[in-house]
């Protein structure tokens, strides 16, 4: 499988996704699949365009699904985004914490499903997180699996270690986004390719040897 496909899976949703297949006589630059093969049915049930795969190191003592180790990471990694120009179109409920940026009282807690919940965009998480008095506006987080850092190894460069890898998705008004310069890798799903520091990874299928099509700061490569 591509790259994205394995974030997909180390995101915790294998399966659902179908790379493009590589193209013998096509040169790497050429190669389609800066999209995916996704009926329509799965877009909304699948937490592609809303969400972002993060992975953080571990204190010691710390478990990957910890409440608080997942606050930790929201704290340090993500920010509330930026009102639109016209803060006008925002949700009116939304506008005074867009305004203020401020998380003082963020709060995370185990997620229980809604009776009749059954897609997986919101079925499958473990934790909801939310500034009190906006609970409308929560942010769900799916904590995946404890990591190594070897994962991913030649994009990510990670030392070995212990990690926290957590699927992040705000909902209705999209609250909380990753900050400009996180300190730690962020996959981010843009224009049907997974995006993470200066690389990009699309849906294209390995070539005959097993090479995976890989954009390491725009260039190129097969690895």
């Amino acid at each position: 499988m591509s790259w994205a496909w394995n974030v997909t899976a180390y995101g915790g949703y294998p399966n659902l996704i179908r790379d493009n297949p590589y193209r013998e006589q096509a040169s790497l630059s050429e190669q389609e699949g800066k999209g995916i093969i996704l009926p329509d049915s799965l877009v909304e049930a699948y937490p592609l365009t809303r969400a972002s795969v993060v992975t953080a190191p571990l204190h010691d003592g710390e478990a990957y699904d910890d409440t608080e180790v997942v606050r930790r990471v929201l704290l340090e990694q993500y920010q509330i985004r930026e009102p639109l120009a016209d803060i006008r179109e925002e949700p009116i409920r939304l506008q005074p914490l867009l305004r203020s940026g401020n998380l003082a009282g963020f709060v995370c807690h185990d997620y229980q499903a809604p009776l009749l919940v059954t897609t997986v965009s919101t079925g499958a998480y473990t934790h909801e997180c939310l500034v009190p008095g906006y609970e409308e506006f929560s942010v769900y987080v799916k904590a995946v699996r404890e990591a190594d850092g070897s994962e991913f190894g030649p994009i990510l460069g990670l030392p070995q270690g212990r990690y926290t890898v957590l699927t992040v998705r705000s909902d209705l008004g999209e609250l909380l986004v990753p900050r400009a310069l996180p300190t730690v890798p962020v996959f981010q799903f843009k224009n049907g390719i997974y995006v993470v520091n200066s690389n990009e990874l699309p849906f294209v299928a390995p070539n005959q040897a097993g090479k995976r099509l890989v954009f390491l700061d725009g260039q190129p490569s097969l690895l």
